[in-house]
């Protein structure tokens, strides 16, 4: 596999429109932090809504929980944090993997291991 991080000058550019990708990846939205396009949130929307494939969703701030709602794709698979299980009213049918399952998967690697950036 090649991983690409996309980010939103790329997509405002259409720079990657004829690529085929298996997976994509959300980690988070933050349009008061992204402002250089008015549309950011909309340039994200429709980058993970083009195409065929999986998307990875980190379901982690309103804006990603919103999307993930409105998207119901079945190629969906999310993670979050305790934090937004018991604060922001998502489901346990909403998230496949939680900070718990990650931690606990690191803990099986045999040596060291540092977690990059902190997920919370």
């Amino acid at each position: 596999y090649l991983i690409l991080e996309i980010n939103d000058t790329t997509i405002n550019k259409n720079i990657c429109d004829d690529l085929d990708f298996d997976y994509k990846i959300l980690t988070n939205i933050e349009p008061l932090e992204n402002q250089m396009f008015d549309n950011y949130v909309e340039l994200k929307r429709r980058f993970i809504s083009s195409g065929e494939h999986t998307l990875i969703m980190g379901l982690v701030s309103d804006e990603t929980i919103k999307i993930y709602r409105e998207l119901k794709s079945q190629n969906v698979i999310t993670y979050t944090t305790e934090y937004f299980i018991e604060n922001k009213n998502l489901k346990s049918s909403e998230v496949n993997v939680t900070e718990a399952d990650i931690l606990e998967a690191c803990e099986s690697f045999v040596g060291e291991y540092m977690q990059v950036p902190p997920m919370w």
